[in-house]
């Protein structure tokens, strides 16, 4: 099982297998570690994006999955260049807001899930008082189709009232034709007050079903004006907003979340700057000193023959090579 890990490490870090077979056992160990710590920021970005995808904006499971392990990748590859990459300010500057955006992400992720619940109940009450405002509103704007039918029935409640009245004069003898009791004429003038009380009746009804259209139509309009995909990502993350900032608890999780996610994240980083440099690595920063050195002197090399050339004379130099490459050792 270690022979398996460390040529894992050694294909991630591109060291040579039988080479990192000799080094001493701290060596192999911070090589197998840093690749198996490595592994956490992958699982944490493609775990993020599988769930943002396929749980929050409903995409295809596979599409969902092809998608979070492309994104692990590009993560891997730039973790990977940052356990090589030489320490400095810029450095760490970068790695931080790498991570930052990487923590982000899967904090995000997992508190859509944990406030899910609530972000519903958020979400159905301000949807519901959103309807009822625009419904309110529609009402106001479109009231003056009402006007004309309420401003009928005001009258023909008048009129009823009229001739109520004229009724009632007419049977007590008070008015009319002076006769008390229910006579022709009396019939007569009931017959038209029932006749307006079934106007009156038929106005109110009209008024009944265009206030019932006007609502059915004001609560069309406010549904589809609120209304709000269940898998639209920015809305969400507003709900989470004012869910995860609605008070001190929820603040806390949302932090928690955040800095687990962030420290996940830099976790191989902060092991790798506080391990103490192994013999491999020492090796490998010896074998680089080699090499600059090496390559320095043979620039200056280059320089003294360039230098030379210069003094005696393109022609004059290649007699000399010609002549032998022994002269031409011997003079420079």
């Amino acid at each position: 099982m270690q022979n398996i890990l460390l040529k894992y490490a050694c294909s991630i870090f591109s060291y040579d297998y039988e080479w990192m077979k000799t080094q001493s056992m701290s060596s192999r160990m911070k090589v197998r570690n840093l690749a198996l710590l490595l592994l956490i920021p992958v699982f944490i970005i493609g775990l993020a994006i599988f769930l943002l995808l396929h749980y929050l904006l409903e995409a295809p499971f596979l599409l969902s999955i092809i998608a979070a392990v492309v994104l692990a990748f590009f993560v891997a590859v730039v973790d990977q260049s940052f356990v090589g990459m030489r320490a400095g300010f810029w450095s760490y500057c970068f790695r931080i807001c790498f991570s930052l955006v990487i923590a982000f992400m899967g904090a995000v992720s997992l508190d859509l899930i944990v406030f899910g619940g609530d972000i519903e109940e958020y979400r159905e009450n301000q949807q519901g008082a959103l309807v009822q405002d625009v419904r309110r509103q529609y009402i106001q704007k479109n009231a003056d189709r009402l006007t004309g039918l309420e401003e009928a029935i005001a009258d023909q409640e008048l009129r009823i009232a009229h001739a109520e009245a004229d009724y009632l004069q007419e049977i007590n003898g008070s008015g009319g034709t002076g006769k008390r009791g229910v006579g022709a004429i009396a019939a007569r003038k009931e017959v038209l007050l029932q006749s307006k009380q079934a106007e009156l009746q038929e106005l109110e009804r009209r008024l009944r079903v265009a206030n019932q259209r006007l609502e059915a139509e004001a609560e069309e309009v406010a549904v589809a004006a609120t209304y709000r995909s269940q898998s639209s990502l920015l809305s969400k993350l507003r709900d989470l907003k004012a869910v995860a900032f609605s008070d001190w608890l929820s603040m806390f999780y949302f932090g928690l979340f955040f800095m687990m996610f962030f420290l996940l994240e830099n976790f191989f980083m902060i092991y790798k700057w506080l391990c103490p440099t192994t013999a491999g690595e020492a090796y490998i920063a010896w074998q680089d000193e080699q090499q600059h050195a090496r390559l320095q002197q043979l620039a200056a090399q280059e320089a003294h023959k360039a230098k030379t050339r210069q003094l005696l004379g393109n022609s004059y130099y290649e007699e000399l090579q010609a002549a032998g490459k022994g002269k031409v050792r011997r003079l420079l």
